[in-house]
């Protein structure tokens, strides 16, 4: 069945990669590599380098590693707005002979807005973000998306000196060509998703704005996924599956901000489906899931 290519808001999710049926979004790893504060300017660049692999490998090691490029700018358009692009490069360890190692990964366009409100003797810092992921990516292409429409709001606040929470919920909304996709097994396409994340970071060194600072982390959270409905009646393994999925992912960091701008940051992330076989299964410590991750990031 052919789709229509209307669209709809879509909270954008930054999670650890999920087994799921569709594009991850970026790991929490690369996210806290590009958190280096930069001089305010009206514009700004940011880049970043992260390797990743399973936390325990078997003898062909290769298929379990991957580098990840990041590349990004924006640039203010109004007090508190911006537009942002954001591109991305993948590199696999393994590939067939006649094919090149690199992926590409979606290109990102964003508007967001962001302000401090204060709530009592404190206060909390809001951004709202609408993104347009468009397919650019090998599997969103295979897919045949149109676009992926995302909002999110992101809301944080240092509870006590040095420790910080925040939240933010998430839903997208991804137009595809096809509800289902090619092949006599071709699984659902996702129509749309829910999420929220919730996380805490500690400032353990201080050090000043030269010597940076060493920051303690973790982050969690859910994400329900709507297929489109299956319209033909034929003989399919998924066609007459669940319409709704729900995946899960949590990470721990620790970061080190150095010059205002670059970070380094190790992390182990995990994430993944909570139906497992037709069951709900939720493998907190899967070895063949648990990722180590190492990396890089600049803001200028």
């Amino acid at each position: 069945m052919r789709l229509g290519s209307s669209s709809g808001l879509l909270l954008v999710c930054v999670v650890a990669p999920l087994a799921s049926a569709h594009a991850v979004e970026t790991p929490p790893s690369e996210v806290v590599a590009s958190e280096a504060a930069a001089p305010s300017k009206p514009w700004s660049a940011s880049l970043g380098l992260r390797y990743g692999r399973l936390l325990v490998t078997d003898d062909t090691s290769g298929g379990d590693q991957s580098l990840a490029y990041r590349l990004g700018g924006g640039a203010e358009v109004f007090p508190g707005g911006k537009v942002s692009v954001r591109l991305g490069l993948n590199e696999r360890f393994v590939a067939q002979p006649e094919e090149s190692g690199f992926r590409l990964t979606d290109t990102t366009l964003g508007l967001s807005y962001g302000q401090t409100l204060p709530v009592g003797p404190k206060s909390i810092d809001v951004t709202h973000e609408l993104a347009f992921a468009l397919p650019t990516s090998r599997a969103s292409s295979r897919q045949d998306l149109y676009v992926a429409v995302g909002y999110t709001l992101s809301l944080s606040m240092e509870l006590v000196s040095g420790l910080t929470a925040s939240v933010s919920p998430n839903a997208r909304y991804r137009a595809h060509a096809f509800a289902e996709r090619a092949g006599i097994d071709g699984v659902m396409n996702t129509q749309w998703e829910f999420g929220s994340h919730l996380g805490l970071d500690y400032t353990l060194l201080d050090l000043g704005d030269e010597l940076g600072n060493l920051t303690l982390g973790a982050s969690g959270g859910w994400t329900w996924f709507r297929q489109y409905d299956a319209v033909d009646q034929h003989a399919s393994l998924y066609a007459d599956s669940g319409a709704w999925n729900q995946g899960y992912d949590y990470e721990a960091h620790v970061a080190y901000v150095f010059l205002e701008r670059y970070s380094l940051t190790t992390s182990i992330e995990q994430g993944s489906n909570v139906l497992r076989d037709g069951i709900v299964n939720v493998s907190w410590f899967n070895r063949d899931e648990v990722e180590l991750a190492l990396a890089f990031g600049a803001r200028f």
